[in-house]
């Protein structure tokens, strides 16, 4: 009994004590409130790294599957062995395989049984399985998800790799700003170089059979179209150095360039028919900014009536002063006068005066005659891929952007670092390839 009460007694005691102190509840509580922020923007970054590796996987499965369909078409004895595993560095995969664990293999002549339901004759594929893992970096410490795994898979048509014809122009902002760091720490005119240099990587594989389809054309801007940058369109991929050249300086003004491209689109269908006899190719515009134009507009002079208060005129007061002045043997009288200047109020008026100032014209904005050539270049059969670079999401510029691409769901892309650019370009890339050439999934 003795016992009891004494446990009783030192558990009021302890009780009281913390009760007292304030701070150490308050410091308990500070900590298990941290604890699960911490764990929530762990779970937010081990995700968003998952979904990045998803992306890669895919990737790498519709670049090995191009690659296997034409080696099958061309009998090459260097091509991918059938159910061996490559790792990421054998496929040749534009990017980096941050998970160092991505392998695929290849399984060939799979009948595609979608395309015989609605024909007789069998259509073989080339099917490519990628597989991998994600160690993450804070869901393991209190989950049991230490490791997740992913995949992917893409099947390609041996009578569909040879590709379509295709145009695939580039407008890219060179601007001052380009030229700042990102928060990965790297300036954003180098991320967009090295990801302009791995989307033609990913490019390269659709001219195949020494059989070019592809054609490309490169349109910078800062303040102006860059003249001295500008690469025009030609059959192959942009060369390292064209992309190489670009620098940041300058402001921003889209028009130019927008215009430049929509121009040199309407003789591309020309340009395919003299060498593949297909005189419709397919067109993509990818277009990207890190901000809103900030130069550029017409302006008016607008003029509006305001009152203003004209004071009266001055009024003249004529003062005097008087005095006497004694000089010996007598005494000598004098006056002096001066004059004090007034404007009465009640002799003042208003008038009406105009008030002018320059104003910019209502849709003469660089971001306004720019949405009209995007608008124009869709209405043309045109794609665009735009990509909003670090703009801040809501943005005038993002706002902007949306509404250039041809769909927000599909064609609109933001990246906030290099690394997300670097993303963003190979998920265009993918899907310009798949377009070209027809994918199956």
């Amino acid at each position: 009994m003795w016992n009891c009460v004494k446990i009783s007694s030192d558990f009021k005691r302890i009780k009281t004590n913390f009760s007292k102190d304030i701070s150490g509840a308050f410091s308990l509580m500070w900590a298990v409130s941290m604890t699960g922020i911490m764990l929530s923007i762990g779970a937010g970054y081990d995700l968003s790294r998952l979904s990045q590796a998803k992306s890669l996987a895919q990737i790498t499965a519709d670049n090995m599957a191009l690659s296997a369909s034409i080696a099958v078409d061309t009998k090459n004895p260097s091509r991918f062995k059938e159910n061996r595993y490559y790792k990421y560095d054998e496929v040749g995969t534009p990017g980096q395989d941050f998970t160092n664990s991505i392998k695929a293999k290849v399984k060939y002549n799979v009948i595609d049984k979608a395309a015989t339901a609605d024909s007789e004759k069998e259509v073989l594929i080339a099917r490519v399985t990628v597989e991998g893992s994600y160690q993450t970096a804070f869901m393991g410490i209190f989950s049991k998800f230490s490791t997740i795994d992913f995949s992917a898979v893409s099947d390609v048509a041996y009578a569909q790799s040879e590709g379509s014809p295709a145009s695939v122009f580039f407008v890219v902002d060179n601007s001052g700003s380009m030229g700042s760091r990102d928060s990965g720490g790297r300036t954003r005119i180098d991320s967009l170089k090295s990801s302009m240099k791995s989307f033609m990587t990913a490019l390269t594989e659709i001219n195949t059979n020494e059989k070019s389809v592809i054609r490309t054309g490169l349109f910078p801007y800062n303040s102006n179209l860059i003249n001295s940058r500008i690469v025009n369109p030609k059959w192959n991929m942009l060369s390292d150095y064209s992309i190489n050249v670009m620098q940041a300086g300058g402001g921003t003004n889209s028009i130019n360039a927008l215009k430049r491209a929509r121009t040199k689109f309407k003789l591309e269908n020309t340009a395919h028919e003299k060498k593949h006899g297909n005189a419709k190719p397919l067109k993509f515009l990818v277009f990207m900014t890190d901000g809103v134009n900030s130069t550029g507009g017409q302006y008016q002079q607008v003029c509006k009536d305001k009152k203003v208060w004209v004071p009266g005129k001055a009024a003249y007061i004529e003062l005097y002063y008087y005095g006497r002045t004694y000089t010996y043997p007598r005494w000598y009288n004098w006056m002096r006068d001066y004059n004090t200047r007034r404007f009465p109020k009640t002799n003042g008026y208003y008038k009406t005066k105009k008030k002018c100032k320059s104003e910019l014209i209502p849709g003469t904005s660089t971001n306004d005659l720019s949405l009209k050539q995007c608008t124009a270049m869709k209405q043309e059969n045109v794609k665009i891929y735009a990509i909003a670079y670090g703009v801040g999401k809501g943005s005038t510029a993002d706002k902007f952007m949306k509404k250039c691409s041809s769909g927000v769901s599909e064609y609109y892309k933001y990246a906030e670092t290099g690394a997300d650019l670097q993303s963003v370009f190979d998920q265009i890339g993918t899907s310009i390839v798949k377009e070209v050439i027809r994918l199956k999934r």
